[in-house]
């Protein structure tokens, strides 16, 4: 049976690299199971912090990184806010 922490965003939010930080909690929840955490690029280099707790923890856990190079969550956020968006490209280290 497969079961997903995943919850929708509330009233518009949206949180970053919620992945990565909630891994460490189903890990500890759910012992001896396997943690898939899966955040883009940009948000894994804001996160990665829970890799730390995860090895502290000795959860094991797995992060699957996709490659689409920009901060697109604020992008998105600025472009709608603002009309346009300010450094929110970077060339990825996983490239």
């Amino acid at each position: 049976m497969c079961r997903s922490a995943r919850l929708p965003p509330r009233a518009g939010r949206v949180v970053r690299g919620r992945d990565l930080r909630a891994g460490s909690p189903a890990g500890l929840a759910e012992p001896g199971r396997r943690v898939l955490a899966a955040a883009g690029d940009g948000a894994f280099l804001t996160s990665s912090q829970g890799i730390e707790t995860a090895l502290r923890e000795r959860i094991p856990l797995t992060v699957l990184i996709s490659q689409d190079d920009p901060y697109g969550l604020i992008r998105w956020k600025m472009d709608l806010e603002l009309g346009r968006d300010v450094a929110t490209g970077f060339s990825s280290p996983i490239s």
